[in-house]
């Protein structure tokens, strides 16, 4: 498993990729020519439906897979969203994709109606992050870390650091396990 210690990071909007993103990405590449570029996506609705009423529309692969961008970053949220990650990943559709370009849960998260304690959001956290391993993800970032702006997710320093902990490398050197 590869770790980004340095460089930039840039995240294109999904309108972007519709509307343009390879040129806006080289145009980040024509300033830094070592940046990486992503674009996020949160799932599709179906085939497992979810968040009903929901107006965003989102198709993934296999424009993604066959895009600029240097990595995939898709977004999943255990309990709330009321989806196992099979689920998550049968929505996304990349299932035979995945391998051509490094795949990412680039935002993930316990929100509070789900995890009472931020002890059990660390605990669910671990389980979804493993689970995600049988598809081949490929890293993992936690929505929010230390911020309080949304006060109905849990972020990695809630009480005490708990998330924190139960996710650092320190603690679990190999994600998967769990």
């Amino acid at each position: 498993m590869k770790y980004v210690t340095t460089g930039l990071l840039v995240f294109l909007g999904t309108s972007c990729l519709l509307g343009g993103g390879s040129n806006r990405a080289r145009q980040f590449w024509a300033v830094d020519p070592t940046a990486l570029v992503t674009v996020g996506f949160f799932p599709p609705h179906g085939p497992n439906p979810f968040l009903l009423g929901d107006p965003r529309v989102v198709t993934v692969y296999p424009a993604m897979a066959n895009s600029t961008a240097d990595f995939v970053d898709l977004h999943g949220y255990p309990v709330v969203w009321n989806l196992s990650v099979e689920q998550l990943v049968q929505n996304f559709g990349f299932v035979g994709y995945q391998q051509q370009k490094p795949v990412i849960m680039g935002e993930y998260g316990a929100f509070t109606s789900a995890y009472n304690l931020a002890s059990d959001a660390g605990t669910g956290l671990v389980v979804w992050q493993g689970q995600s391993c049988t598809y081949d993800f490929d890293g993992w970032l936690l929505w929010t870390w230390d911020t309080n702006e949304q006060p109905e997710l849990s972020n990695a320093m809630s009480q005490g650091g708990v998330i924190n902990e139960a996710l650092a490398p320190t603690t679990r050197p190999n994600p998967c396990s769990y």
